[in-house]
């Protein structure tokens, strides 16, 4: 029997065997929302700031939304004190933590502390650099960010670096 025979008789076995999973749908987001920071935090999504449209009018969104799905459930909280698009987000031991991205109006330098336990939203460090779509995560404690722009709109500035 030829490979390919082979091939194709165990695909067609493991498609018989797998049963197609129940799909449910969940309460939308309160708005329409991209260019968020989202990650699961507390046994709950948040979804961070974004941007959307209505009309021809591109919106800048200081929106936090936390999603339950226990209680299947969206809740918004209180806002950030500016719009906020395009961050890196990562969850460390104390919490959330939110860096770089725009406001739509300038690059945020600051970084944002979302404590666990509750809500409460510090300010901290400021980055050195513009930092807009770029990519990261946390190694221990400490934010790795990778990339990123000044100008969304002008990709020729994407960076490479870590800082």
């Amino acid at each position: 029997m030829s490979s390919t025979v082979k091939l194709a008789s165990l695909a067609v076995a493991c498609a018989a065997s797998v049963h197609a999973e129940i799909w449910e749908a969940l309460p939308s987001l309160p708005e329409s929302n991209g260019g968020f920071a989202c990650a699961a935090w507390e046994d709950k999504i948040a979804v961070i700031g974004g941007t959307n449209w209505v009309g021809d009018e591109k919106r800048w969104l200081a929106v936090v939304h936390c999603y339950d799905p226990a209680g299947k459930a969206w809740t918004t909280l209180a806002p950030l004190a500016e719009p906020l698009a395009h961050p890196v987000i990562a969850e460390t031991s104390a919490g959330l933590v939110v860096a770089g991205g725009t406001t739509g109006q300038a690059p945020f330098l600051s970084s944002l502390f979302f404590k666990s336990g509750g809500m409460e939203v510090k300010r901290g460090p400021q980055m050195t650099q513009p930092r807009v779509a770029a990519a990261g995560g946390v190694l221990g404690d400490e934010l790795i960010v990778v990339g990123g722009t000044a100008d969304l709109a002008n990709l020729a500035l994407m960076r490479s670096d870590v800082v």
